[in-house]
C-alpha cells in the first residue's frame, strides 16, 4: 500500500505539470462537448497506462537506450510540431472549422509522442518498483496512472467547460490557439536543445 501511495504520488506531479497534452486539453475544451472531452481525456489517460505498462514490463531500460530515445524524441518532436502548426492555422478561423481533430487517437498520439511524459512516467515506475513485486500488485500501478490521469484531465477539461469560463474564453479562442502554439514550440525546442542525438 506504502508503494502504491508513494508511486501515485510521484506520478501525479508529473501528470499534473503542463505540457503538449494539457494544452491539447485546454484547447479542445473551450469550444468542444462533453463527448469530445470524454475522447480527449480517455486518448491521454490511456496513452498513460500504455507507457506505465511498458514500465512494468521493463521496458524502461529499452527506452534509456540512446538510440530508442533519440528516435522517440525526434518522431515526437514532429508531431508536435505538426500539432503546433495546425493550430497556429485555426487560429484565423472559427475554432470549429478547425482541421486539428479532438479525438481519441489524436490525443494519444500527442501524449505518446512527448518523450518527457515516457520518461518520467517510466522512472517513476522504475523509482517504484525495486523489488520483485506480486503479479497483482504490478498490474495495479499502470491501473493507478491511469485513474489519476482521468481524473486529473477530466477536472482540467470540465473546469473549461463551466459557461463563464468558456464564453471568456471562446471570445480569445484565436489567441488561446496561437499562445498553445507557440508553447508547443517552445517545449519542441527545449526537447531538441536537452537530446544527445545518438544515431
Amino acid at each position: 500500500m506504502i508503494l502504491l501511495t508513494s508511486y501515485a504520488l510521484l506520478v501525479s506531479l508529473g501528470i499534473m505539470s503542463p505540457g503538449p497534452g494539457f494544452i491539447h486539453m485546454v484547447t479542445q475544451a473551450i469550444t468542444g462537448t462533453k463527448w469530445r472531452i470524454f475522447k480527449v481525456v480517455s486518448g491521454l489517460a490511456i496513452a498513460n497506462l500504455f507507457i506505465s505498462t511498458i514500465g512494468v514490463i521493463g521496458g524502461a531500460s529499452l527506452l534509456l537506450e540512446p538510440r530508442t530515445t533519440t528516435a522517440v524524441t525526434l518522431i515526437g518532436c514532429a508531431y508536435l510540431l505538426f500539432v503546433a502548426y495546425k493550430l497556429f492555422l485555426t487560429s484565423a478561423k472559427p475554432f470549429h472549422q478547425s482541421t486539428v481533430q479532438a479525438s481519441f487517437a489524436s490525443s494519444f498520439m500527442i501524449q505518446v509522442s512527448n518523450i518527457k511524459a515516457i520518461l518520467f512516467i517510466t522512472s517513476a515506475v522504475t523509482i517504484s518498483i525495486n523489488r520483485p513485486l506480486p503479479f497483482e500488485l504490478a498490474m495495479l500501478i499502470p491501473m493507478v496512472t491511469c485513474g489519476i490521469s482521468f481524473i486529473w484531465y477530466g477536472l482540467v477539461g470540465f473546469t473549461f467547460q463551466v459557461p463563464m469560463v468558456s464564453r471568456f474564453l471562446n471570445t480569445h479562442i484565436w489567441l488561446i490557439n496561437k499562445v498553445a502554439s507557440v508553447v508547443i514550440l517552445y517545449l519542441v525546442i527545449q526537447l531538441l536543445l536537452n537530446i544527445k542525438i545518438v544515431f
